[in-house]
């Protein structure tokens, strides 16, 4: 079985302690827990990275753009050659193409 590398951008770092952040003001412990959800989920995308769709109307610099859902929140990635680059990190209610809600 193919591991591959993960690359996550400061985008995507930015939107986890962003997360973090806003539901540690409610909970801080619900906060750590949903942070390291979030770091697990993105380490299984090393070992089986297209198991989510792609997602249609959306690409970055001509990549196949993929999401995987958790929670209310979706990690947008795409897969290249023996890596996975974490794009960010958006919440179900924000526009797929623009990061903005709907």
């Amino acid at each position: 079985m193919q591991r591959f590398r993960l690359k996550i951008t400061s985008r995507a770092q930015r939107d986890l302690l962003q997360i973090r952040d806003f539901i540690a003001a409610e909970a801080p412990e619900t906060a750590l827990e949903y942070y390291d959800a979030f770091l697990d989920r993105i380490r299984e995308l090393g070992v089986f990275p297209r198991r989510y769709p792609i997602e249609t109307g959306i690409g970055h610099r001509g990549k196949e753009i993929r999401s995987r859902p958790i929670g209310n929140y979706r990690i947008i990635y795409s897969v290249g050659k023996g890596s996975v680059h974490i794009l960010t990190v958006l919440h179900g209610a924000r526009d797929r193409r623009s990061g903005e809600r709907s």
